[in-house]
């Protein structure tokens, strides 16, 4: 059981999965671990020729759409750091920007996790609207957004392949 907190940090109990507001000193390096983790995918998703050539291009993404008002947490298994998830709102719309678990830590409900209580804590907020961006060669997140309800808006093809899709899901009223 994993339960994220967007108010600070919550545990359900000792031996359980944890979300933890980032400080501002955090925030800074989970800003430079984003474009790092975006240069892979951009890499794996056949759009470069080299990581470096797209770590350049991750770099100067990044830092162009950066929001100063995105909301950043370090994710942890029983005190230890599995990774990090973030995400902005604007015009009351709330976009993913990142869900990073390190490999050992994926497939264990953290994803689902995270998105359920983002939907809680944003209909407590009256935003109804989630849209994120995904890489198609992450199956695994593919199939996980769309067994949330979430939508394909747009696709994105180079080379008549499939590179990612905006994918959007409007949660409801409860």
């Amino acid at each position: 059981l994993c339960i994220l907190c967007f108010n600070g940090a919550l545990r359900a109990d000792t031996s359980s999965s944890y979300f933890i507001k980032a400080s501002p000193r955090e925030i800074s390096l989970i800003k430079q671990e984003i474009p790092v983790f975006y240069a892979k995918e951009l890499f794996a998703a056949g759009l470069y020729q080299s990581e470096e050539e797209a770590l350049k291009d991750a770099i100067e993404e990044c830092e162009a759409l950066s929001d100063p008002c995105g909301i950043y947490y370090n994710i942890a298994k029983e005190k230890v750091n599995c990774g990090y998830f973030s995400y902005s709102i604007k015009d009351k719309t709330a976009y993913i920007d990142s869900i990073f678990l390190k490999e050992p830590f994926r497939g264990l409900g953290i994803g689902k996790q995270i998105l359920q209580n983002l939907e809680k804590e944003l209909r407590e907020k009256e935003i109804y609207e989630i849209e994120l961006y995904v890489f198609a060669h992450n199956q695994s997140a593919c199939a996980l957004y769309k067994k949330m309800g979430y939508l394909i808006r747009e696709s994105y093809y180079q080379n008549d392949k499939l590179i990612g899709s905006k994918m959007k899901k409007i949660i409801e009223k409860k």
